[in-house]
């Protein structure tokens, strides 16, 4: 059935990619409650397109954070299926357990900022 919904290869996706979906991501839907995921036969992330050209997403994490959170690996897959060169990910967290290697997503082409503030509240407008 799998083979069936998902195909052999797409867009340079093995199988293999999309196959921990459902396993992995019902801890993931269980912590995102009802709150809206992007959902598609690849991905399953806690990010909303807020315009077409701008995404919210929670911490890109690693290690057993990706449990529960969206995994590093998983938006970068994403960032190089749907918006490879055009993206500049912010990271706002002010958090210092927060700040990750920009240099992880810059090889990827993409480029990074930080603009950091405190977490459940709005940025100062300079």
């Amino acid at each position: 059935m799998y083979k069936k919904l998902m195909g052999n290869k797409r867009d340079g996706f093995e199988e293999d990619h999309a196959k921990p979906l459902a396993k992995a991501n019902c801890l993931k839907r269980k912590v995102s409650l009802a709150k809206k995921r992007y959902q598609d036969a690849y991905f399953d992330l806690d990010m909303s397109y807020i315009t077409k050209r701008i995404i919210g997403m929670g911490f890109p994490a690693s290690g057993c954070e990706t449990m529960y959170r969206n995994g590093r690996d998983d938006v970068i897959k994403f960032f190089n299926k749907y918006h490879k060169n055009h993206t500049k990910i912010f990271n706002l967290c002010l958090e210092s357990n927060r700040i990750y290697d920009e240099q992880i997503f810059q090889k990827e082409g993409f480029k990074t900022a930080r603009v950091p503030f405190p977490d459940h509240n709005p940025s100062r407008i300079r």
